[in-house]
């Protein structure tokens, strides 16, 4: 088992994972809450 290129993979993955999320969570955070759940 390569140990090595496994843990790459892996980091890299995580990686990817946090820098897909970071975008979403950022406009998330400047949505006003109780503006979007109110319904009309």
């Amino acid at each position: 088992m390569p140990f090595a290129q496994l843990f790459v993979f892996v980091a890299l993955a995580a990686l990817v994972g946090v820098l897909a999320a970071v975008w979403p969570a950022r406009r998330a955070s400047r949505l006003d809450v109780l503006r979007t759940i109110t319904t009309d």
